[in-house]
């Protein structure tokens, strides 16, 4: 049942909104209609290696102390390990994406520290969508950000997020329609 939480968990708004990221760079990116449907149906699995980290991490209140930090990091490659066997392209973009979405342009992401082009397109994607939303949204453990401090964050930087943690290009197109992915959070609000 741990699969059908996960689903559950992750359906409705933040899929709905991650795809409408999703589908935003890469039209402007220049993907075809056709890649940028695999890529967006293979973008709800990114976080499929959560099943495999325990509840007590999962849904801790508080920040995570550094080895509930280092089980909760193995979720990338668990769930790389989980797509693992498919020929069919969506799974293996889900997969591309659940391995390399922590992954960092400059090289100080994980699980495995590539950089640049390195890492996969979709998953450099993912990236920055990823973000963009989980900074807006309330966590256990902290509140959800307005757009503005979201855009402030990703561009300037903080304490954990740093603008050379993304493709320049992508954080290009975040810059120029930033605007637009606001509008789709605020479509896609989760319901109380």
């Amino acid at each position: 049942t741990k699969l059908t939480e996960f689903y559950d968990a992750e359906t409705g708004e933040h899929i709905r909104r991650t795809r409408g990221y999703i589908e935003l760079f890469c039209q402007e990116l220049g993907i075809s209609p056709e890649d940028t449907k695999i890529i967006a149906d293979a973008a709800p699995l990114h976080d499929i290696g959560k099943i495999g980290i325990p509840d007590a991490i999962l849904q801790k209140k508080g920040p995570l102390n550094p080895e509930e930090w280092e089980i909760m990091k193995s979720h990338a490659t668990i769930g790389g390990e989980a797509l693992s066997e498919s020929e069919v392209p969506v799974i293996q973009i889900a997969r591309q994406i659940a391995i390399g979405h922590h992954e960092k342009y400059n090289g100080n992401g994980y699980p495995f520290g590539l950089k640049g082009e390195e890492i996969p397109l979709a998953a450099r994607i993912m990236a920055i969508a990823d973000v963009y939303d989980a900074l807006r949204s309330p966590r256990p453990y902290k509140e959800g950000f307005d757009h503005t401090k979201t855009y402030n964050i990703i561009v300037n930087g903080d304490n954990k997020t740093h603008p050379e943690d993304f493709d320049p290009k992508i954080l290009e197109i975040f810059k120029k329609n930033h605007r637009k992915l606001a509008m789709i959070y605020d479509q896609y609000l989760e319901k109380p």
